[in-house]
């Protein structure tokens, strides 16, 4: 929103809800109490209605982001399609489709490997890549940071990095999945 779309009476009101000290500015303690009234507003963290379906909305690192659920879906039915018989997988298969398990099976770098091998089987050097159940969370970064290296140049990963899928960020996550179906 910019300066020309507030009109002088949304400014005064909201100078006179949040200026808390009455000097006509908006101090950082008051923007802190503005911002918090405006997260409660839009429900961060919980479902809401969209014009294009059900969404969800949560905080990111600059800002609100939403996501429809029909994204989620459409991305989780496609992955379990491709990754239905594959054994590194397995215990992973079938995603639910109405749900954010693909989030979560998605932030230990293995779906991420193992699509990018659908991709391009060349791509991926599986001695490369830590195997197993239990893994540790530098073995578990080790896996995305290579999944991460080995997805360069197949797509654009501007802004993702581990800390991405270890904090399952799903705004950034569905686009990596957006990219690898597009691919597929």
């Amino acid at each position: 929103m910019g300066r020309d779309d507030v009109s002088p009476e949304e400014v005064d009101e909201l100078l006179g809800k949040y200026d808390r000290n009455s000097d006509s500015m908006i101090d950082f303690t008051e923007y802190l109490d503005m911002f918090s009234c405006f997260k409660e507003d839009k429900k961060i963290g919980t479902e809401l209605s969209h014009s294009k379906g059900a969404a969800s909305v949560h905080m990111g690192g600059v800002g609100l982001h939403t996501y429809l659920h029909e994204e989620v879906a459409v991305c989780t039915r496609l992955f379990n399609k491709i990754l239905a018989k594959d054994e590194m997988v397995a215990d992973r298969i079938p995603m639910k489709a109405d749900s954010e398990d693909l989030f979560h099976c998605f932030s230990d770098g293995m779906m991420l490997i193992r699509l990018l091998v659908d991709i391009d089987p060349e791509s991926v050097d599986m001695r490369a890549v830590n195997k197993g159940k239990n893994l540790n969370i530098y073995k578990v970064r080790e896996n995305i940071d290579y999944g991460l290296t080995c997805a360069q140049g197949k797509i654009r990963l501007i802004g993702i990095h581990a800390s991405t899928f270890l904090e399952k960020k799903p705004h950034l996550m569905l686009g990596v999945c957006w990219q690898l179906a597009r691919q597929l």
